[in-house]
């Protein structure tokens, strides 16, 4: 007989979705929990054999559904106890975008992603001043915004941006928004150049922290 071991439960949650529960009003919201099995494990997590939780909401790409998303982590792991919550905001299609713009064939994107990924200030420097100097400011400016929100939010709102990476931008500023309305005590930064291990999300992405715990 054959047994199937999975390694993520979100596949399963987007089948039943589109199928036994294709014909309920969306946004759907669906949460759930069950043991996983990794073929290895990672520095930070050795261990091969976990249970996973997780929660999704399926039909709306509104800032308000990442919003909710967001603050329902938060909440969850608050509920458990766990104190100092960071959550760190990303927004991995802003760079694409802006390269768009600029023009930016295919083998120097892959260096400017490699280059914003690992904040190499020198290497983005190197490459934007090469497409002039506007370019090299708007480019020094986004590897600059990333921090407190308080800090960075007003950076990323005065950047020069037009058509997608506007939209990105300004979808992720009031992401910010209701989550600050919806949990003003809840601790926000930014990093609007954060690609890694996001390269398949198309919008907002978010990563939750706190000391102590992995």
């Amino acid at each position: 007989r054959m047994m199937g071991l999975r390694a993520d439960i979100t596949p399963q949650v987007a089948r039943i979705a589109t199928t036994r529960l294709s014909h309920v009003e969306r946004p759907l919201r669906l949460c759930y929990a069950g043991e996983v099995l990794r073929i290895k494990g990672s520095q930070l997590r050795p261990e091969r054999q976990f249970t996973q939780a997780g929660a999704e909401l399926i039909g709306s790409p509104s800032p308000e559904a990442d919003a909710e998303m967001v603050l329902t982590a938060a909440e969850t792991l608050a509920e458990l106890g766990i104190q100092d919550i960071k959550v760190d905001l990303c927004q991995p299609t802003l760079i694409p975008y802006v390269m768009e713009t600029l023009g930016v064939n295919a083998d120097d994107l892959t260096s400017f992603r490699a280059a914003f990924d690992s904040k190499a200030v020198a290497e983005v420097t190197s490459l934007s001043k090469k497409l002039g100097p506007d370019a090299h400011a708007l480019l020094s400016a986004l590897l600059a915004a990333s921090g407190p929100v308080e800090i960075v939010g007003p950076k990323i709102k005065a950047l020069p941006l037009q058509g997608d990476a506007a939209q990105a931008r300004d979808a992720l500023l009031e992401t910010v928004a209701l989550i600050e309305a919806g949990d003003p005590a809840l601790d926000l930064t930014l990093d609007v150049v954060e690609n890694r291990g996001f390269e398949y999300h198309s919008g907002v992405t978010f990563t939750l922290f706190a000391p102590g715990v992995r």
